[in-house]
């Protein structure tokens, strides 16, 4: 679960606390960014069993086209989570593009929701930040 968003290049960073897996159900999530230099993960060791970290976001570096995603698989429920973007909506813009190929249901600000599957969403050409480990 990501707990805070950020929309916007006003600022230095953002930092987001993110679970990348869940032993006790059937979460698993990767972070993509559409560039290298936008996001780091740093692991957090004292959420034991769960996977997670926490994502410094570059704000000032975010450009028009620019975003930062979780991207969710619990079950055969499937979504990307923004977790920043520029903001012009570019960044959505660019990420529907790179999505384009799967069917979706919804599509806000803050998530974009997939018709349900058993693969995670992997936007085209974007750089991955953390990845839960394991099966």
């Amino acid at each position: 679960m990501a707990t805070s968003m950020f929309h916007g290049s006003e600022g230095r960073s953002n930092v987001v606390s993110v679970i990348l897996a869940d032993p006790e159900s059937s979460l698993r999530s990767t972070i993509f960014a559409s560039r290298e230099g936008l996001a780091v993960a740093h692991k957090v060791d004292d959420a034991f069993p769960q996977q997670a970290v926490k994502v410094v976001i570059n704000t000032e570096a975010i450009q028009p086209g620019d975003f930062v995603v979780r991207s969710v698989i619990a079950g055969s429920l499937r979504k990307l989570e923004i977790l920043a973007m520029d903001s012009t909506a570019e960044g959505l813009k660019r990420l529907l593009t790179l999505v384009a190929h799967e069917a979706k249901m919804y599509v806000d600000l803050t998530r974009i929701e997939f018709r349900n599957g058993d693969t995670m969403i992997v936007p085209a050409d974007a750089v991955v930040v953390a990845t839960f480990k394991g099966n």
